[in-house]
């Protein structure tokens, strides 16, 4: 996998976001099955991953009786508070999974411009 070779290379770090859509929340399930995705996540090393729907229903408490603040309701894409919730829920699936980047020893990435 061409993303996976391109972190090894440069030591990056990659979090994958499984994020659902407004439907998927409201059914708490998604539509289709992702498991290829768990699989991909957990079987490349500099893979990790992040599953919103859960971060959503525990921690945002969004469910079928108030997602629709989140949601537009004409194109399906996030209102101001659903990017919020959003971003909330990849900095914990970030800190989860990466801790080490929150720590002032962690060390930069290299210059690759010399």
């Amino acid at each position: 996998m061409a993303i996976a070779e391109v972190a090894r290379k440069n030591h990056a770090k990659v979090l994958l976001v499984k994020k659902p859509e407004h439907r998927e929340v409201d059914a708490n399930q998604y539509s289709y099955d992702y498991s290829f995705f768990e699989k991909m996540a957990d079987t490349i090393s500099c893979f990790k991953r992040v599953d919103l729907l859960p971060y959503y229903r525990d921690s945002a408490h969004i469910n079928s009786g108030n997602s629709a603040k989140y949601w537009w309701p004409k194109d399906g894409h996030h209102q101001g508070a659903g990017y919020a919730i959003m971003a909330q829920g990849v900095y914990a699936g970030l800190r989860r999974n990466y801790p080490e980047i929150f720590t002032p020893s962690f060390p930069p990435a290299p210059d690759k411009r010399k």
